[in-house]
C-alpha cells in the first residue's frame, strides 16, 4: 500500500467526472486561479512563521480540532496586527 491517498476511478467516477467538468465553465476556472495564493498563503505562514510542518495528532476528529485551533489562532493574530497598526 503506497503512502499517498489514491482515488479509484471505477469507485468514484461520478464524482471524479462531475469535479472535472466543473474546469470547462470559465467562471469556475477563474474561482480556482483566485483561490490558490489565499489558501497557499495561510499554508506558508503556517509552516515558514509557525514552524509547522505536520499534524500532531492522529484522527480525522483530532485533525478537525487541531484545525480549528490553528484557524481562530490566525485569525486572533490577524484581529491583534490590525488593533495594533491602529494604535488601539
Amino acid at each position: 500500500r503506497g503512502t499517498f491517498r489514491t482515488r479509484h476511478i471505477a469507485v468514484n467516477k461520478d464524482e471524479i467526472t462531475a469535479h472535472l467538468a466543473r474546469f470547462s465553465e470559465p467562471e469556475h476556472r477563474e474561482r480556482y486561479r483566485r483561490r490558490a495564493p489565499a489558501i497557499e498563503t495561510v499554508f506558508g505562514f503556517m509552516r515558514a512563521v509557525l514552524g509547522y510542518v505536520r499534524w500532531q495528532l492522529r484522527g480525522s476528529e483530532r485533525v478537525a480540532c487541531e484545525a480549528r485551533l490553528f484557524k481562530a489562532a490566525y485569525q486572533i493574530r490577524k484581529i491583534h496586527a490590525h488593533r495594533a497598526s491602529c494604535g488601539a
